[in-house]
């Protein structure tokens, strides 16, 4: 038997298999960055959902609260951009939640909701004044 041969064979295979399990071992490190940053990317691209979609919202009913006042003559109830802001970050906490329940919803709900009534109340205070 040629022991020369045998022992090649194996340190070839023992190479082989070391190399492929590096391999693997390399992939799965990429595979997990990759999952990371397009993590990242997520959240910034929901950030800019966030500030986009708050503005518009924001512009649209500040458009449509100034025209109807111009047309029935009444007040028009403005507020800030902020507001608006604040809500749609609320909504971005809500999208980020993983199984979200009918509790989560209305916890949602409630904050925008509350948020809405402290604008409300600081514009009739800020009236008063």
């Amino acid at each position: 038997m040629n022991w020369d041969l045998i022992i090649g064979l194996i340190i070839g295979l023992s190479g082989s298999i070391l190399g492929l399990i590096g391999t693997i071992w390399s992939n799965k490190q990429n595979n997990k960055h990759s999952i990371d940053m397009l993590k990242l990317n997520q959240k910034e691209e929901f950030r800019r959902f966030v500030l986009d979609t708050s503005y518009k919202e924001y512009e649209f009913r500040t458009n449509t609260a100034i025209k109807l006042s111009d047309e029935t003559g009444s007040p028009a109830n403005l507020y800030p951009f902020d507001m608006y802001l604040a809500t749609y970050t609320k909504i971005n906490e809500y999208l980020e939640i993983e199984k979200a329940t009918n509790q989560d919803l209305n916890s949602l709900l409630n904050e925008m909701e509350q948020i809405r009534q402290m604008y409300l109340s600081y514009n009739k205070q800020k009236k008063n004044n």
